[in-house]
């Protein structure tokens, strides 16, 4: 009967349209904010509340679908779509799905590596990594060069031994022999602006839970400027 929108598994289904009077209906009284953009309790429209559950859902599914959780984790936390119900990201992400904010974050960087890598391995006959702990390794070195080298490096030393697989452990192993050559590891490398971006989001989600114990931002705040200064 569809009632169950996880009963269908082609998102393209997931759609409920509605005619265009039903948008209009009594848009009078809420001037200057028709259908869809109309404000709802906690400041968020019916779109976003709308949004929100869908893609709260897509979370829920973290297991069984890494990729899709990723993105979903990222636009809910850059659109601020939970706040209806939860002051800050971290808040969130403890009480409706029991993770960190941190590995929260983790899961999104995880992703963005993996939609980077994704044609060029492909290309290339790679095998994807397509968990966050072989992803979380392969964060740890810069561009997707760098990446494709330690990729190409792994699958040599997997197919030496009888039953190699691809995982997180052999990835480490290949990324920290090129992090440490001559047993020296490498100067710290100055932050781009992206990873200088990230970072602040961080610290950004820190002060907010600073704000939301009434505790002084002071510290919070020279943190973030440091951050922002690289």
């Amino acid at each position: 009967h569809g009632g169950d929108w996880d009963e269908w598994d082609d998102e393209s289904l997931q759609v409920r349209d509605f005619p265009d009077y039903f948008h209009q209906y009594r848009a009078e009284e809420a001037p200057g904010a028709p259908g869809l953009r109309r404000v709802r309790k906690g400041g968020l429209t019916v779109g976003e509340e709308h949004d929100f559950k869908r893609l709260n859902k897509v979370v829920d599914k973290a297991a069984k679908s890494f990729v899709k959780a990723s993105a979903a984790l990222f636009e809910i936390r850059e659109r601020r779509l939970y706040r209806a119900k939860h002051k800050t990201f971290q808040a969130y992400c403890e009480s409706v799905h029991q993770i960190s904010r941190n590995y929260a974050n983790r899961l999104i960087m995880a992703g963005k590596v993996r939609a980077e890598m994704v044609p060029i391995v492909t290309k290339l006959g790679l095998p994807i990594p397509d968990n966050e702990a072989q992803l979380r390794e392969l964060a740890r070195v810069h561009g997707p060069g760098e990446r494709e080298a330690v990729l190409e490096a792994t699958v040599e030393i997997i197919e030496s031994e009888e039953d190699g697989q691809l995982t997180a452990r052999v990835i480490r192993q290949v990324v920290d022999a090129r992090l440490n050559k001559n047993g020296t590891k490498p100067a710290t490398r100055k932050m781009t602006p992206s990873m200088r971006l990230e970072k602040a989001r961080e610290k950004l989600d820190e002060l907010e839970e600073v704000f939301a114990r009434g505790e002084d931002p002071k510290k919070m705040l020279a943190a973030l400027r440091r951050v922002l200064k690289g």
